[in-house]
């Protein structure tokens, strides 16, 4: 697989996690529940890396049938940097 499409599927997933409402606002709403119930969601979507680093493990299972734990560390870290330097790229706040 290539690397810029797994760049794309992980941001792609860190986008729909942490900043897209989705249809009838459903992804906003369980985002908000979540929140209400865990400080750990509630940190965890404030920051793209932390976002980005689940992302890269969700990308694992979705690409992979068989399970590989240096793969599994390596495509997490590989989300979190891609997901921080696009979202720092695509900021308009700076």
């Amino acid at each position: 697989m290539s690397y810029v499409v797994l760049a794309v599927l992980c941001f792609s997933i860190s986008f729909l996690i942490k900043e897209s409402d989705g249809p009838f606002h459903i992804l906003y709403k369980i985002r908000l529940f979540l929140i209400s119930k865990s400080e750990f969601f509630a940190r965890l979507f404030l920051c793209y890396y932390c976002v980005g680093f689940y992302s890269g493990l969700i990308s694992y299972f979705l690409l992979n049938s068989s399970f590989n734990l240096k793969h599994f560390i390596v495509y997490g870290l590989f989300g979190a940097g891609v997901s921080y330097l696009i979202s720092r790229a695509i900021d308009t706040n700076n």
